[in-house]
């Protein structure tokens, strides 16, 4: 397992250089278009990196999202407002029935 997290991690750098690389020879080789599709597969690996950064951003904008709404008196409270007399009354109806 470390292995392979490791090789994951070296993968991820090395993708740019393995690309350069084989740009250099296909160039010279007719078979150009197997390079082309290759850098596709080999997009995935940097992909991750950016969905790492991705999920902090939107983790970030979250908190910052809910208290723009809360201090909004617009429709966002008019929504929690709605939704939350709606599972409650169900919820003691529930109860006191």
């Amino acid at each position: 397992k470390r292995l392979k997290d490791i090789e994951r991690l070296i993968k991820q750098p090395i993708p740019p250089l393995s690309i350069d690389l084989k740009e250099s020879p296909p160039s010279e080789d007719q078979p150009t278009p197997e390079p082309a599709p290759r850098q596709n597969q080999s997009a995935p690996a940097p992909g991750p990196a950016k969905k790492d950064k991705g999920t902090d951003e939107r983790k970030r904008r979250r908190p910052r999202r809910r208290k723009p709404n809360q201090s909004s008196l617009g429709q966002p409270k008019k929504a929690d407002a709605k939704r939350k007399p709606r599972r409650r009354k169900p919820k003691k109806v529930s109860q006191g029935g």
